[in-house]
């Protein structure tokens, strides 16, 4: 499925060996998540705390491998999917790939209908890791900072996000949540395009 990527990075030879350099340790990042992910007792972990989130009822499979990346997508999609007004929502979910209704559904075992592949999914954690790179707007910081700090470094643990989330599952976070992929997507307008590939 097409999806919103950086066509180029753009600015100078410095800042683009910068940007290689970020996208290798992302790559990197994503690939210690995904194993962190593949035993047993941390997916029970993660099933548990995603059972924890307001409006998570479905018990999710135990899965391994890269099946894995799921409930991390689920989480973060569940958190703009209600209690939010349209336009932002549409805004939101636009970034998110999810597409047009069903996704407006109230059915907990659909969260992510139009998330169906795994490449899909990775390509999102990739979109939002070289999205969250520290920007000079203070207002920039303020809103990404948090969530960059959890999201792209290497040694953050899948858990950190789950946790923040089950702890604040109100509509201020939801909308906080929404404000930030907005931010991301409105200050990174002019460099996104729709396409199905990696940046090279």
């Amino acid at each position: 499925m097409a999806f919103l990527w950086s066509a180029a990075f753009g600015g100078s030879t410095s800042s683009a060996s910068s940007d290689a350099a970020n996208r290798e340790v992302a790559l990197i990042s994503i690939e210690k998540i995904i194993e962190r992910m593949k035993t047993a007792s941390q997916m029970d972990e993660i099933r548990a705390a995603i059972k924890g989130l307001k409006g998570f009822s479905r018990p999710y499979p135990l899965e391994v491998g890269s099946l894995a990346i799921r409930p991390l997508l689920a989480t973060i999609v569940g958190a703009i999917r209600t209690e939010v007004e349209e336009p932002e929502a549409r805004h939101g979910r636009h970034l998110l790939g999810a597409g047009p209704p069903p996704f407006d559904s109230d059915d907990d075992t659909s969260l992510y209908p139009a998330i169906d592949d795994t490449e899909t999914l990775l390509d999102i954690i990739k979109l939002l890791y070289y999205l969250c790179r520290p920007r000079d707007a203070p207002e920039f910081k303020s809103n990404v900072v948090p969530f960059a700090e959890i999201i792209m470094k290497e040694e953050s643990d899948i858990h950190a996000l789950l946790h923040l989330l089950s702890l604040n599952h109100d509509l201020e976070l939801r909308h906080q949540l929404l404000l930030f992929l907005e931010l991301l997507l409105d200050y990174d307008a002019y460099r996104l395009t729709e396409v199905g590939s990696e940046p090279s």
